[in-house]
């Protein structure tokens, strides 16, 4: 009988093997979500000067209330706070936990279910096969997309909400719940 030793990274509980299904996704969620919240109040400033933008272009002469980047943090930080430039956080997570744990964390089990198929057993140890590598990156992105595509829909409304400065239609959401009814 031959056993199989797993590396398992310094910090990780012996119990908890790399190839965890539930380690990787927990692993690739928390990292985007760690990152989503610092990246959060430049997609505010971005979403709102877009929009700003577009209903410029729609409607010529209309009053700007961002003129630039540094102007609109200042803005949206002095009239709506620290969480006005935070908003839209709660769905930016969930689309990050769907989007990015989804195709870090499913996408070796998904490459090895793919070697399984094609060549009776799992990567480990094969050379690599560059069509089931592009199969599994493309099949773990397809689901992350589509599982995250609502809550990207939700935050981007959120973002854009405004009682300082409304540009374009509000979509005035109590939750990220009531954004997804």
């Amino acid at each position: 009988m031959t056993t199989q030793t797993i590396d398992v990274p310094s910090g990780v509980a012996p119990g908890v093997a790399q190839n965890n299904l539930f380690f990787a996704w927990f692993a690739g969620s928390l990292a985007s979500c760690g990152a989503v919240t610092f990246t959060n109040p430049v997609e505010v400033v971005k979403t709102r000067l877009q929009l700003q933008g577009e209903l410029a272009k729609a409607t010529p002469g209309v009053e700007r209330a961002y003129h630039n980047v540094a102007q609109a943090f200042w803005a949206i930080g002095k009239n709506e706070g620290l969480w006005g430039l935070q908003k839209g956080l709660g769905p930016g997570y969930m689309y990050q936990i769907m989007l990015n744990g989804t195709r870090l964390g499913f996408y070796e089990p998904v490459k090895n279910a793919l070697y399984t198929g094609a060549t009776g057993s799992t990567s480990r140890g094969q050379a690599p096969i560059m069509a089931l590598n592009v199969a599994a990156g493309g099949l773990c992105g397809v689901a992350g997309a589509a599982l995250g595509s609502p809550f990207f829909l939700v935050k981007t409304r959120m973002q854009s909400a405004s009682k300082f400065a409304a540009v374009g239609h509000q979509h005035n959401y109590t939750s990220s719940i009531d954004g997804l009814r």
